[in-house]
This record gives structure tokens, C-alpha cells and sequence, in this order.
């Protein structure tokens, strides 16, 4: 209690105060824990009778009267009545929560991004994003219950507009169509939204017939599906941004996005990663499954050792090398093993790419185990020349098609890999590739790469 004497000063402090703070070792400054008015709890230990103080206190009066406890005796109570020992321990527990939360709420984001990097501070650029959009989501969560019932339908349907504009499916893209409608657009939707985006939802008859009209002009049938809750979904950011954005920013929430967005910098080394086990065994090293340590995603890494290669290549293994890296570095596809990460140390080469568990397919090629039905070979061939396509959009000759370079995702799904003998076009120019080399496994290599020894005829990618 500032000011305790019973003659107080005649122009007292009107608002006095006490700072409660720790000294730190290395620090030239102490470090402010609180700062209390006459009446508030100083400690709950820092200052008990029979026991060393472990912070100080400053006053701004030139008087103050400080109550401290006999620990002797708190002890000695509590030991006597467990009831109240616990709710003591309870009282403490929750008033530091509460302390923490405080601090935490009103703390102002401060955290510093590198040099070039940008924080996203619009809605659209948030929304864009997974995580971002998550952590997002998780703070309209923790708003009051009026303001989080009133932005909850909004949020939730930006995301199911995001998982609209995902599916490569034809059928299930026009019954995401029809359950985006039924949940938020008719009278008795089950997500009540503000007129103004309500008024943005195309109307189900006269949205239908006009996408049905433009999927029947289009060459990309499903894109115009895709599209249909565009305006919606524009409207749905403008109202999340004008109700909480701001809030946002400030919140501790907003420190992930932040911290994400720095991780972008980091550059990753062998101490990010922790190895799980062992996937194969190749010419010129291993490949191991990983855990990235700070988010728990798999990956796998293909571990190569520079001598082993220059072994092989003689002065220009760089090169070779650096090849399928860059290839690499500029395809993603999502039936490509895409590359994530791409670094070196003084004796390995490393690349860590999409985990693939469930094995590749040598076991159904020539002399393999097994055979695939006739619908499986279907599915495998329309996935393959969906990727080859796609390679080829890219002026890029693969050259090793064979069933140990097509995976097995957890989808189900054919995933390639393996651009040790691809060779690229001038996409500047449009110049698609060609060769007259023999390269690839002979079994599998098309006739025109097998003889070209012989023609010495040049071929493209058609051989693929």
C-alpha cells in the first residue's frame, strides 16, 4: 500500500503504483514482471517471511507498507488442512494462468521477418495459404461467442470453397457444388450468412444451366465448376477481413503466421531432419524415410556421396547431377515425386522428396511376380500419360519409363520418379529435345532409343 503514512504528502500521486521485477543474469536491466496498485497480491512466494526473496519491488512514492507472510506458518496451515492446501495450490495455478493470459492478449507482435520476406496482411493472401487459413480459423475460435458465431459460417465456407477448387474430380466437383448450395445458400441452411454474401451465392437452377452451358463450350470441363462460388467466396473474405483482420494481426495467433513465413529463409540441414528407417539401396547411395522435426512431416531423402559419383563420371558428375536437381526443382505435379528440399555437405548430396510408402510397381513389370487386371492397367496407363504429358508440356524427355520408376502413393495413386537420364528441351525458344543416345533399361526402352546406335536418328519424345 503506497503512501501508509497517516500525514500523507499533500499532493500525493493520484495514480500510484508498484513495480514488481526480477534481476536476470546477464541482463544490465531488470525484467519486469508486473506492475500493481494499492490492494493487489505482490507474490505469491517472492516474498514470504523465512525464505529469500527472489525479485525486488520499486515504489513510486516515497513511503510504502508491504504485508509479507510467515512461511513457517502458511506451511504448517496447509499441512494441517489438505482441503485448503488444494484450493490454495488451485487459487495460485489459476491466478498465473490468468497473469500469463493477460500478458499474452495484450502483448503486440513483434516478431522480425528476414530481409525481402513479406507478411501476408490481407484475408485473400491468408486464405490462399493452408496454414495460414488454419490458424486463422483457430483465432475466430477463440473469439467471444458473438463474434465467433457470426464469422464461424464465413470461414467455414472459404474452406469448403478451397476444397471446391481442389477436386479433380468431374462428379464430385458438381456434388460439391450441390452441398455448398444446400448448406448455405437455401432458407433453412444449416450456416446462416450475411445478406451480403448470401446475395452472392448463384442461384441453384440458373447457376447450373450457365455452368452446364460453359463446361459444354470448355475444353477443361471442370474448371468452370471450380469457379461457380468465385463471387462468394471474394464477398466471404471482404467481410472476415473488415470484422477481425485488425484483431488478428495483433493477436498471438498471428506470431505463427509470421514464424511460418520466416521459415521460408531457413535453409535446411541434416539437424532438421531426424532419419526413420531405411527404404532402399541404389548405385550411388541410399534412400531413407525423414521426419522433419519442427512439423512432423515424412519425406523421403535420397542420400548420394559425391566420391561414388565422381568415381563413375569422372570430372563432370556436377553436372549430372545438378541435372535431375533442376529438373526437378522447376516440375510439380501431383503424380511426379516432387522435390522439397535440396542441399549438400562436404560428402553427400541430398534430396528430400514426397514419401511414397507403399513401394513401386517392378513386381508387375517383365518376369515380375505378379499381373495387374485389365482395369488396373487402364488406370496406371491414363496416370502415366497424364504425368508424360505434362513432362512433355515442359519440353522434358524422360527416357526411363519402367515400372521401378512408377510408385505407389497412400492414395492409390502412380507417382514417377528417377530424372537421371531425362534430358531437356529450350523452353525459351519452344525447342523440344532430342537425342542419339542409348540410354535407359533396355527391356523397357523404346525401339527408336534401342537402335539409334544403328539409325543414328534422332529422336524425341515421342520415345516415351
Amino acid at each position: 500500500n503506497p503512501n501508509p503514512n497517516p500525514n500523507p504528502n499533500p499532493n500525493p500521486n493520484p495514480n500510484p503504483t508498484l513495480t514488481h521485477q526480477v534481476k536476470m543474469a546477464g541482463r544490465p536491466r531488470a525484467l519486469i514482471v508486473s506492475t500493481l496498485r494499492p490492494g493487489n497480491l505482490l507474490g505469491e512466494i517472492s516474498f514470504l517471511v523465512g525464505s529469500s526473496p527472489t525479485a525486488e519491488v520499486l515504489v513510486d512514492s516515497d513511503e510504502a507498507l508491504v504485508i509479507r507472510l510467515p512461511e513457517a506458518e502458511i506451511m504448517r496451515t496447509l499441512d494441517e488442512y489438505p482441503l485448503l492446501a488444494g484450493k490454495f495450490n488451485c487459487f495460485l495455478a489459476t491466478r498465473q494462468a490468468a497473469k500469463l493470459w493477460k500478458n499474452m492478449v495484450t502483448e503486440k507482435v513483434t516478431l522480425a521477418l528476414p530481409e525481402g520476406v513479406d507478411a501476408p496482411r490481407s484475408v485473400k493472401a491468408i486464405a490462399a495459404h493452408g496454414a495460414y487459413l488454419l490458424i486463422l480459423h483457430k483465432f475466430i475460435e477463440s473469439l467471444p461467442k458473438e463474434e465467433r458465431d457470426g464469422l464461424r459460417p464465413l470461414i467455414e465456407l472459404v474452406h469448403d470453397i478451397r476444397h471446391l477448387s481442389r477436386e479433380p474430380v468431374l462428379t464430385h466437383l458438381k456434388e460439391a457444388v450441390r452441398c455448398i448450395h444446400t448448406r448455405y445458400a437455401v432458407k433453412s441452411a444449416q450456416r446462416s450468412l450475411p445478406d451480403e454474401v448470401r446475395q452472392r451465392l448463384p442461384d441453384m437452377m440458373s447457376g447450373m444451366q450457365t455452368v452446364e452451358k460453359e463446361e459444354s463450350t470448355n475444353k477443361n470441363r471442370a474448371s468452370a465448376w471450380r469457379h461457380v462460388y468465385d463471387d462468394a467466396m471474394a464477398a466471404a473474405l471482404q467481410e472476415i477481413d473488415r470484422r477481425c483482420l485488425s484483431k488478428f494481426i495483433s493477436s498471438t495467433h498471428y506470431t505463427y503466421v509470421l514464424s511460418l513465413k520466416a521459415k521460408e529463409r531457413t535453409f535446411l540441414s541434416i539437424g532438421h531432419l531426424k532419419i526413420s528407417r531405411l527404404l532402399g539401396q541404389g548405385a550411388f547411395g541410399q534412400v531413407v524415410e525423414v521426419v522433419k522435426r519442427d512439423c512432423g512431416k515424412r519425406y523421403a531423402m535420397k542420400v548420394m556421396s559425391k566420391q561414388i559419383i565422381a568415381d563413375k563420371y569422372g570430372e563432370g558428375w556436377e553436372d549430372i547431377v545438378m541435372l535431375e536437381r533442376s529438373l526437378m526443382a522447376k516440375l510439380n505435379h501431383p503424380l511426379l515425386i516432387n522435390l522439397a528440399y535440396a542441399f549438400q555437405n562436404v560428402s553427400y548430396l541430398l534430396l528430400v522428396m514426397d514419401l511414397c510408402p507403399a513401394g513401386d510397381l517392378s513386381d508387375f513389370g517383365v518376369h515380375g511376380a505378379f499381373r495387374l487386371s485389365a482395369d488396373q492397367v487402364k488406370f496406371v496407363g491414363m496416370e502415366v500419360t497424364t504425368v508424360l504429358c505434362y513432362l512433355h508440356s515442359n519440353f522434358i524427355m524422360f527416357r526411363d519409363l519402367k515400372p521401378a520408376n512408377l510408385l505407389l502413393d497412400a492414395y492409390g495413386h502412380v507417382r514417377l520418379i528417377d530424372f537421371g537420364v531425362a534430358k531437356e528441351g529450350d523452353p525459351s525458344t519452344s525447342t523440344p529435345p532430342i537425342s542419339t543416345a542409348e540410354v535407359g533399361s533396355r527391356v523397357y526402352m523404346a525401339p527408336e532409343v534401342r537402335h539409334v546406335s544403328s539409325t543414328h536418328v534422332p529422336y524425341g519424345c515421342v520415345c516415351d
